[in-house]
């Protein structure tokens, strides 16, 4: 664990040791709860000792054995984390440990017991053996990372007194934007028979597919009416020193994927898949998914895929849909930085994902 080498000094290869002989002496509730979620986990690690010895002596009926002994293990510690419970209402640590135990159970029945049995089967080496060899040695990598780093966001949430630190905020423009009173401001006069709330509906439109010449139609105006009342609505907005008609078009804009007669007019009311609207209706009610699929979007781009493509062909869900839904998360910051972190820990599996499914390797392998 980053926190505990930190803590007690030790480096990378003799945290472990160092760490069998101390005891905390610290009065920071919350450093006594990290240490006992960390001895139920670190139990299950210590296992890869014993699959490392059966392996690398090519006993691969003792490797099956500790196998089996590993999964017991694993649901011996789930019932110990059980018991142990969240902390004073806060569950992350104590949620992102039960998922280090469900990865590697899963682990365990699948990717273990492949390996075991191509090797007994006479495998070893071959393309086969060896990618699933460097399977289980990312997916390792990867899912002790993450709780690795759940480990030091949790305890970053507490002071050194071990009070909670709240870090949520309010964002003082979306609130001045409620506030605005646009009846009598003559930035808010429609240009053209289009409002400031129209322009930002009709901007939601066309980021999602629709054209200029389909809110021609739909406001029944000739081009050169629409080119203008864009044009000046984009000049409001630059030559307004308050900032008040972008912030209030920003309020609209959060809001433009409901009841938007633009929209309608592209769709017929059910143009999207039963799987679109599954996964619409996940992104605008569930913080985490939005988060996964912020994480799974940067993965895409640091790939050297357009994210934005990558999500709308696997998810169904276009810029404009998912740029409307994420004003509304951005303005929830009461789980800002638990957010991050899962933003983070989706963002390292979907690039292992991309990394497999392009045939790259993200990790050295590791041979037994």
């Amino acid at each position: 664990m980053n926190f505990f080498k930190k803590l007690f000094g030790g480096g990378d290869s003799s945290a472990d040791d160092y760490l069998e002989n101390v005891q905390l002496e610290v009065n920071e509730e919350h450093i006594h709860y990290s240490n006992e979620i960390y001895w139920i986990t670190k139990k299950v690690g210590d296992m890869m000792e014993l699959m490392n010895e059966a392996m690398s002596k090519q006993d691969y009926d003792e490797a099956e054995s500790v196998r089996l002994d590993w999964l017991k293990l694993v649901d011996i510690a789930r019932d110990e984390l059980d018991e142990v419970g969240d902390f004073k209402g806060n569950s992350y640590l104590l949620d992102s440990a039960i998922k280090y135990l469900h990865s590697y159970k899963t682990l365990l029945e699948n990717g273990y017991k492949k390996l075991i049995e191509l090797r007994k089967s006479g495998n070893k080496g071959t393309p086969e053996e060896q990618k699933q060899l460097k399977e289980n040695n990312e997916d390792i990598a990867l899912f002790t990372e993450i709780f690795n780093d759940s480990v030091d966001e949790f305890v970053a949430k507490y002071d050194s007194n071990g009070d909670f630190i709240d870090s949520s905020f309010e964002n003082p423009f979306l609130e001045q934007a409620k506030n605005l009173n646009t009846s009598t401001n003559p930035l808010f006069e429609p240009i053209h028979g289009i409002s400031l709330q129209d322009y930002a509906k009709i901007a939601y439109f066309m980021a999602n597919g629709g054209t200029a010449a389909d809110v021609c139609k739909i406001l029944n105006i000739e081009m050169p009416v629409f080119d203008e009342a864009n044009a000046l609505w984009l000049k409001r907005m630059t030559e307004d020193k308050t900032f008040m008609v972008s912030m209030k078009y920003a309020e609209y804009f959060g809001q433009a994927g409901q009841n938007n007669k633009f929209l309608n007019f592209k769709n017929g009311n059910d143009n999207s898949s039963d799987d679109k609207n599954k996964f619409l209706k996940r992104l605008e009610n569930d913080e985490e998914f939005y988060y996964e699929l912020m994480g799974a979007r940067e993965a895409a781009y640091d790939f050297g895929l357009d994210g934005a493509s990558w999500i709308e062909k696997n998810f169904g869900i276009g810029l404009g849909e998912f740029q409307n839904i994420a004003m509304k998360w951005m303005q929830k910051t009461d789980k800002i930085n638990e957010m991050l972190a899962h933003k983070e820990a989706k963002y390292k599996e979907y690039y292992l994902k991309l990394s497999r499914e392009n045939n790259e390797s993200v990790t050295d392998d590791i041979q037994f």
